[in-house]
């Protein structure tokens, strides 16, 4: 739990703990976005716009789209990540920095992100079963290899090294 100190520290603590956390020495997300909630401190873009490169995360407008995703990951046989997530979801947007660095630090993998709340997607949301966000499903090729649901960075960067997603050099890895 975090002090009454810590509180009061406002954005900087904000800003430190997704630092953190991306960095993978924070142990959960959910810490960093009550603390940040709790001073009212909108931490997810105050990280996001410190994140330096081009963004590698995809955002899927449309059921048809998302197959034509699914089918290239099939083509290519490469790695898979699909963050089903939504904008009101506030784990959602503490662990999008995280997500957003990873897709950086594994090039040959492929990030996609759905927004659960698109008209346009959601058969792809009931096919897979979505009932909690953020979930984040990994694909090789086209097969779903794996799911869970929550804010959690250290089992997001572990499945991604060991499906073997092409990262994990100079920052890091799993």
């Amino acid at each position: 739990m975090l002090s009454a100190a810590a509180l009061q520290a406002g954005p900087a603590l904000c800003q430190g703990l997704l630092a953190r956390l991306a960095a993978g020495q924070a142990a959960s997300t959910a810490a960093a976005a009550t603390a940040c909630a709790a001073r009212g401190a909108p931490a997810w873009r105050t990280y996001a716009a410190a994140a330096a490169g081009e963004s590698r995360v995809h955002e899927v407008d449309n059921d048809a789209e998302f197959e034509r995703e699914i089918k290239q990951l099939a083509a290519s046989g490469a790695v898979g990540v699909v963050d089903f997530t939504a904008k009101w979801c506030g784990p959602c947007k503490a662990v999008a920095p995280v997500y957003e660095q990873l897709s950086r630090q594994y090039p040959t993998a492929r990030f996609l992100k759905v927004d659960i709340d698109n008209e346009q997607l959601q058969r792809t949301v009931m096919d897979h079963g979505i009932t909690g966000v953020p979930t984040f499903a990994f694909y090789k090729g086209s097969q779903r290899v794996e799911a869970f649901t929550g804010a959690r960075v250290d089992l997001l960067k572990s499945t991604l090294g060991r499906l073997g997603g092409g990262g994990g050099g100079a920052s890091g890895g799993s």
